[in-house]
């Protein structure tokens, strides 16, 4: 059995206007099409939805298996639709932020604090300066310290600019 725990997942609201995603949300999590229209915070205990401010469907539920939505996630890469997604530490797995965006081989992962930030070993700073110590050219810099650090490029490609786009 496995185990299950907080998980969510943002991508646009323009999403929703797929009948493919529609139709999967309303049949994996029981609820009525109507209430993706009006948009009024659906809270159904373990799982809900809300709206950010900046437009982004914010889906969750408690009991995900282990605090991932892959059936969601992949509606949302067959429909080209970008999205962030974050399952909570919880027993021995730890918090950890997976993205995807158009354009990518496959849904990236970091691991993440509670509050979705990502985090990095001292190990893996220490090794980026360490590569970057022999160079005065900032671009050279940058690039070096990007090829030792984790990818992050969700942080160069927020998803809150596909939410713009679609506006």
């Amino acid at each position: 059995m496995a185990d299950r725990f907080y998980g969510e997942i943002t991508f646009p609201r323009h999403a929703l206007a797929h009948a493919q995603l529609r139709d999967h949300i309303t049949a994996e999590f029981s609820i009525d099409s109507s209430d993706l229209d009006t948009f009024d915070d659906i809270d159904c205990g373990e799982f809900g939805i809300n709206l950010s401010d900046d437009d982004l469907v914010i889906l969750y539920d408690a009991q995900a298996r282990y605090g991932e939505m892959q059936t969601t996630e992949a509606v949302l890469i067959a429909l080209g639709t970008p999205f962030d997604a974050r399952a909570e530490q919880k027993y021995e797995y730890d918090s950890a932020i997976r993205w995807w965006r158009p354009g990518m081989d496959q849904v990236e992962s970091l691991p993440c604090n509670a509050d979705g930030q990502v985090t990095t070993t001292v190990e893996q700073i220490v090794a980026a300066l360490n590569e970057v110590a022999e160079t005065d050219d900032a671009d050279d810099v940058q690039r070096r310290v990007r090829e030792v650090l984790p990818n992050t490029s969700f942080l160069d490609n927020p998803l809150s600019q596909y939410a713009e786009q679609a506006a």
